[in-house]
């Protein structure tokens, strides 16, 4: 299997390079865009030490003309929808939430002390519930308030240091899902059991609600450590991506997990698909597309990361050598990722899967980490 993707990748890249001459800079015909549309794109790029970053705005149809830097943000910052804008989720200690209107305009910025937050679900007007990577507690938000209080404790799903590490999560006809990493803080964060789904129904949630009055249930996962987002698959199904113990291939993957008989089963090993896997993007269609690495020695040692689509066999659509790719989304057939390599490469990238061409680098502010195209 790994003799195949080598020589797979090795035509892709002779394609790839004849794509580059492609690009066209500077399109008169391409103009930045003004609001926030189902024709919107987002890059948050960071630098390569992750220092800082920032978000630039791009028209699907023209990503060689963004709007750059939107607003500021730490070096470790992922991106969520919700229904006006775009939310820029800072990571790590700076653990804040900054929330861009239609206009593109910073509309608030909300502290979360102690929460380390990595993702946001909206369940009403101006109301998220907040994933939590060092907290036990899903947190509140109330934005118009500008404030977010501890909600729900999970500690009772938690491993012994007590906390689950809370992850990704998605809303399914009311119901709330989370990944849960349940890394052992006490061997520096390392995954020695499986991952976890946490389900929660939101039909009569309000922030009155008391936490006794809500009976969450936890569901193992088919791999180690959740890493990418969660998406709907196949109509009765969710589908996430697994980095695992970042050495033994069997603890990684895709994952999927049945919503009615609660069962999860790997979809695709890491032996399958060559690594752990970092990014997820599934089509409406349930096409897959996903990012993952070839990992050396350790985990600081990737030797090359690869765009895969997964039908009925794995095909690499781009590939590049060392911790190179980043982010990814997807619109219609296109394709949009990133590049941090070190060389004129790094960018904005799109693959069109019906031309089967790739076209890129666009310029960024700087290295593209997360993309999100915006949906309502």
């Amino acid at each position: 299997m790994e003799h195949t993707l080598r020589t797979k990748t090795q035509l892709c890249l002779l394609l790839l390079t004849a794509a580059c001459a492609d690009v066209e800079s500077n399109n008169p015909e391409c103009a930045q865009p003004e609001s926030i549309s189902e024709q919107t794109g987002f890059s948050l790029s960071v630098s390569l030490d992750y220092q800082s970053g920032t978000l630039d705005a791009f028209d699907l149809l023209c990503p060689d003309n963004p709007k750059k830097q939107i607003i500021t943000s730490s070096g470790d910052a992922v991106l969520a929808n919700w229904s006006e804008g775009i939310a820029v989720i800072n990571r790590g200690n700076a653990s804040y939430l900054q929330f861009i209107d239609s206009q593109f305009n910073l509309l608030k910025e909300v502290s979360l002390e102690q929460c380390n937050a990595h993702d946001i679900v909206e369940i009403g007007s101006k109301e998220f519930l907040v994933t939590c990577y060092d907290s036990a507690f899903i947190y509140s938000l109330d934005l118009e308030a500008g404030t977010a209080q501890p909600w729900l404790d999970l500690s009772a799903f938690a491993d012994d240091d007590g906390i689950p590490e809370m992850d990704r999560a998605i809303v399914i006809d009311s119901n709330l899902y989370i990944s849960m990493q349940m890394l052992d803080r006490h061997q520096q964060y390392k995954a020695t059991q499986v991952g976890k789904i946490l389900t929660l129904n939101l039909d009569d949630f309000s922030n009155s609600m008391t936490p006794e009055s809500v009976l969450p249930q936890s569901y193992d996962l088919a791999c180690q450590n959740p890493y990418t987002r969660i998406y709907p698959y196949q109509n009765d199904m969710l589908i996430l991506g697994c980095v695992g113990d970042w050495t033994n291939k069997e603890t990684m993957g895709l994952a999927v997990f049945n919503l009615q008989s609660k069962e999860s089963t790997l979809l695709h090993s890491g032996s399958d698909l060559g690594g752990p896997v970092h990014a997820l993007y599934v089509a409406p269609q349930s096409v897959i597309q996903t990012m993952v690495s070839v990992v050396g020695t350790d985990i600081w040692d990737i030797k090359e990361m690869s765009l895969l689509q997964i039908g009925e066999s794995v095909e690499i659509l781009y590939a590049y050598d060392g911790f190179s790719l980043s982010g990814l989304g997807g619109h219609d057939n296109v394709l949009f990722f990133g590049n941090r390599s070190k060389t004129q490469d790094a960018g904005l990238w799109t693959y069109d899967t019906s031309s089967h061409s790739a076209r890129g680098a666009f310029t960024t502010t700087l290295p593209p980490h997360d993309i999100m195209i915006w949906t309502p």
